[in-house]
Formats: structure tokens, sequence, C-alpha cells
């Protein structure tokens, strides 16, 4: 089972993004925020599929990527 790390800010669309890849087989880890994403990453590097909301104002895109 492919394993997701989600990183969505707006709790309605993380819990939309969670349920849907959920309904299709996948295990998700909504992540709080970068910095725990950051954490997670570094305890378990290796993951299927990571998504970010890079629309979300809440996240300098540019300074995550470059961070990761």
């Amino acid at each position: 089972m492919p394993r997701v790390l989600a990183l969505v800010p707006d709790l309605l669309f993380g819990s939309r993004v969670q349920g849907t890849l959920q309904a299709a087989g996948h295990e998700v880890e909504l992540m709080g925020g970068p910095e725990r994403l950051a954490e997670r990453l570094q305890a378990e590097p290796h993951v299927s599929v990571l998504i970010v909301d890079l629309t979300s104002a809440d996240l300098d895109g540019p300074a995550l990527v470059q961070s990761l």
C-alpha cells in the first residue's frame, strides 16, 4: 500500500484529500505544518508520495521545496 504524506494547511481540503486517497486504498498522514513534515521526513525519509498545497497562503512554496 503506498504511503502518502500530505501538507495541506486547510483542514477541510486536507480531510477531503485524505478521505479520497484512503478510499482508493492509500495510507495517508496529514502533516500539520512544514516543521512537522521536516521532522517526519528525517525520521522516515522513504514515502511513496508527498502532496503539498502550494496554493496555500500559509506556506512559502519555494522555501519549502528548497528545504526538502
